[in-house]
Formats: structure tokens, C-alpha cells, sequence
């Protein structure tokens, strides 16, 4: 029983229950392919061209901010610079959305969309899988 008395504990509005996910200790990806491998497929190939990692506190009270995430702008800009490209050279995005407001927080500070915009960037469909920047195809985190 949690101390004030109600459980199961909900999300305060404007958030949902199915807005925010339980708590979890972070993810990574990896691809591993040899040069030569499969020459014949019909596979499209990746190219890894830059990657970035940042970090900041773990409590909100202790950020610099409650509405942008200083580690996203750390390892989006890191990983801009080494594959010499911009947020508008970038086609989709899959990003992390354990929260819905943290998809859009996270569009923004990718410079995908202005500040404050990323929620309209939504509601316009410019995420959609047609949209103009297409944000979370694959339903997001699984």
C-alpha cells in the first residue's frame, strides 16, 4: 500500500495510464555483419556512420530542465558530428517513448522539430509512417 492511501497509483493529467510505461534500466542495439556476407541478398545494407552517448541526473529536480533532456542533445550532437550529418539528412527515427511526452521531448532535442513543436508535429501527422518525418514506425518499444 503506497503512503497516500490509493493503489495502484495513477499518472497525473493530462497523462494516462498508457501514456507511461513501468520503470526500466535503458536499452542498445547491435549489428554484426561480416563485409563479404551474402553478397546476392536483396537486403538494403546499413551503414553505421555515428553513434553518441549522454548522460545527466536521474531526478527530475536535479535537470536543468523538465521539458528537454540534456543527454539526447549530448549524443545527438556527438553522433551528427562524427557522420557529418543533420537532423534534416535523417529519413526516420526510432526513439524512445516510455512515456508519450518523452517521443516528443525527444524529436525536439534530436532537432527534428523546434522546441514546443513536437507534439503538434504529432497531432499533424508529420510522424505518421507517410508523414514528412517519420518518427517510431515499427509501434515503438516492444
Amino acid at each position: 500500500m503506497c503512503r497516500c492511501g490509493r493503489w495502484p497509483l495513477r499518472p497525473t493529467p493530462p497523462f494516462g495510464l498508457y501514456d507511461c510505461s513501468l520503470v526500466t534500466d535503458g536499452a542498445a542495439f547491435f549489428v554484426l555483419t561480416a563485409e563479404d556476407a551474402d553478397t546476392g541478398s536483396t537486403a538494403r545494407r546499413v551503414r553505421i556512420t555515428g553513434s553518441g552517448h549522454g548522460g545527466d541526473t536521474l531526478t527530475l529536480h536535479g535537470r536543468e530542465s523538465q521539458t528537454s533532456f540534456a543527454a539526447t542533445r549530448q549524443a545527438a550532437a556527438t553522433a551528427y558530428g562524427q557522420a557529418g550529418v543533420a537532423p534534416g539528412d535523417i529519413d526516420l527515427a526510432e526513439v524512445l517513448d516510455c512515456f508519450t511526452i518523452t517521443q516528443i521531448i525527444n524529436t525536439e532535442d534530436l532537432g527534428f522539430f523546434e522546441a514546443g513543436r513536437g507534439g503538434d508535429a504529432v497531432a499533424e501527422g508529420r510522424t505518421a509512417r507517410d508523414g514528412d518525418m517519420p518518427i517510431n514506425t515499427f509501434e515503438g518499444e516492444s
